[in-house]
């Protein structure tokens, strides 16, 4: 009896603060990744899928990883169109973190303080692609899809954010039929 009271009294003496599970603190790691991914996900939202940055914003860029979601929205990104990258400052003894876009390889992100010279030197500026005249899938050819009512009004519904439930998010349908792309 007198060892479970004293164990009692014990664990009553510990300090509440020590029974709790504090938040970690915002490293410089975190803003770090936190910026590659904002980063890395405009990068690919604008320039392959030819999205806004408040479409991504919208979507893309929130209810992600706790520790990165309330970083990100702080982060400013500057978006070159032109050389197709998009960069992120984070710190401001580190460079930002750099997204570059190029032809068949789409976007890649720089390392953790890579200073823009010497980010891939041997990347050439990109340029436009030509279509692939080949048949899809292993081409670009007939793809331009002329969904019957029906499916139109079911791609319609997916992207509505209500028909599929409270909060769902879809941003983009693919349907095929044979091995065609039919809506």
């Amino acid at each position: 009896m007198k060892k479970a009271l004293s164990i009692a009294l014990l664990a009553l003496a510990a300090p509440l603060s020590a029974q709790q599970i504090r938040p970690t603190p915002q490293l410089p790691y975190h803003q770090a990744v936190a910026a590659g991914y904002k980063a890395l996900t405009l990068c690919e939202g604008i320039f392959d899928a030819g999205r806004t940055e408040a479409q991504i914003a919208a979507v893309e860029l929130r209810g992600i990883y706790p520790e990165y979601d309330a970083i990100v929205p702080t982060l400013a990104a500057t978006v070159d169109r032109r050389a197709r990258t998009v960069t992120v400052a984070f710190d401001s003894q580190l460079a930002p973190r750099r997204a570059m876009w190029r032809p068949r390889f789409g976007c890649y992100l720089s390392p953790i303080g890579a200073r823009a010279e010497h980010v891939n030197p041997a990347a050439t500026p990109p340029t436009a692609l030509i279509p692939d005249p080949r048949q899809w899938p292993m081409g670009d050819a007939g793809i331009a899809p002329r969904p019957s009512p029906a499916l139109a009004a079911l791609v319609t519904r997916a992207l509505d954010r209500t028909s599929f439930g409270v909060d769902s998010v879809t941003t983009g349908v693919v349907i095929l039929k044979d091995g065609r792309v039919v809506a």
